[in-house]
């Protein structure tokens, strides 16, 4: 749309200023009389100066006390600072906020704090208002097995704003290396070497090279030539392996049956504190499914809020006892239980045989396979080690 702009003149011959206007090619539009000697009328933002020359030469007033189009208003605009600038403060809000780190979590840790993890990985550049682009997992990970030898393998990985720390724990049987001990990396299963990276130590294993379990893949001695230096070895093996599984589940399942609409309750959550907001009228039902759905606040750019609507559902249910097909059980079953004996890795390829409720599976993996284990002390002999 054509900007436009709204006149006021003050004149004593009304008629004849309207019929010069017109023999000027104006375009006039919406024409209102305000008594005998005003007149307002609208007309396009070019004529605008054509009017006011007309009606300074006939001895006219004339005012301009609204202005149209896009273009007017976003000239209105500089008399509005505070909105200009809140704004402009929000386009560079969420041009930049999908870039930083806003929030980091911790996720895969039982016996380690939290608060350990994230000094740690403060001292790393992983904070708030880091940058998502220099966020270097290496860099992190080494730094924490470093600093926390109760742990077996970090990661970080960015989602959104968020930065996320995934850790594995180790075994509460394993012994963790204490200071000065000599420690090697060792092959936990059998399986073909597909890459090997040693950051301390002396790989004793090359990609393509077959290995057996309690094999030594990476010495913590190192030959400088004249001596010999003893550490903790430290490095990571991935290996092929082939898994073998039997999975049995049983043949009759326990079903629930909704029963009714149920009942709910509708919550805010504003950082820890629970404000009901909604709850449904009569008495809730006992031996009932207890449903929690909860939808975070979240912004573009993935941005999350520490905000959430929480709805709980009460569905009155009955048991149906039915057979059930176990395949897609099985199998699910199967996967997760190899994913979780993985330090890190995946399953490459698998091949399952269902029969009834049992599953026979062969699945080749890539994973890595090494893990410290202490090393035998070889004697000095009085000489340099």
């Amino acid at each position: 749309m054509s900007a436009r702009r709204r006149c006021r003149v003050t004149s004593a011959d009304i008629p004849g200023l309207l019929r010069t206007l017109s023999k000027a090619n104006v375009a006039l539009s919406d024409i209102e009389t305000d008594g005998r000697l005003t007149v307002s009328f609208t007309v396009p933002a070019l004529s605008a100066g054509l009017v006011r020359k007309t009606c300074k030469k006939r001895g006219e007033q004339v005012r301009f006390s609204r202005y149209g189009g896009f273009a007017f208003a976003l000239w209105d605009l500089r008399k509005r600072p505070v909105f200009l600038l809140t704004v402009f403060l929000l386009l560079g809000l969420t041009w930049l906020l999908p870039s930083r780190v806003l929030f980091v979590e911790v996720e895969g840790n039982s016996r380690v704090e939290s608060r350990a993890i994230l000094e740690q990985a403060s001292q790393c550049g992983i904070g708030f208002w880091a940058s998502r682009w220099e966020v270097r997992s290496e860099k992190t990970k080494n730094a924490l097995l470093e600093a926390l030898p109760e742990l077996q393998w970090a990661g970080v990985n960015t989602r959104g704003c968020v930065a996320v720390i995934s850790v594995r724990e180790r075994p509460e049987e394993a012994q963790v290396d204490r200071p000065g001990t000599v420690s090697a990396v060792t092959a936990v299963r059998d399986g073909i070497v597909e890459s090997v990276t040693v950051t301390k130590g002396t790989a004793l294993c090359r990609p393509g090279q077959a290995v057996r379990a309690g094999e030594m893949l990476i010495s913590g001695y190192t030959d400088c030539g004249r001596t010999i230096q003893a550490g903790r070895a430290e490095g990571e093996v991935y290996a092929l392996t082939e898994r073998v599984l039997t999975v049995r589940a049983a043949e009759i399942v326990l079903r629930l049956e909704p029963e009714g609409a149920g009942k709910q309750k509708i919550f805010l959550r504003i950082g820890k504190n629970r404000i009901k907001i909604y709850e449904s009228s009569g008495i809730f039902p006992t031996g009932c499914v207890k449903m929690i759905e909860e939808k975070i606040w979240t912004l573009p750019g993935g941005f999350s809020l520490p905000a959430a609507w929480i709805v709980e559902r009460y569905i009155p249910c009955r048991e149906q006892a039915e057979p059930t097909d176990s395949t897609e059980l099985l199998q699910s079953f199967a996967r997760s239980y190899l994913a979780d004996t993985m330090v890190a890795g995946e399953i490459r390829s698998a091949e399952e045989t269902v029969s009834g409720s049992c599953l026979y599976g062969i699945y080749r993996c890539r994973e890595m396979i090494g893990r410290v284990t202490n090393e035998e002390i070889i004697e000095s002999n009085g000489k340099n080690h």
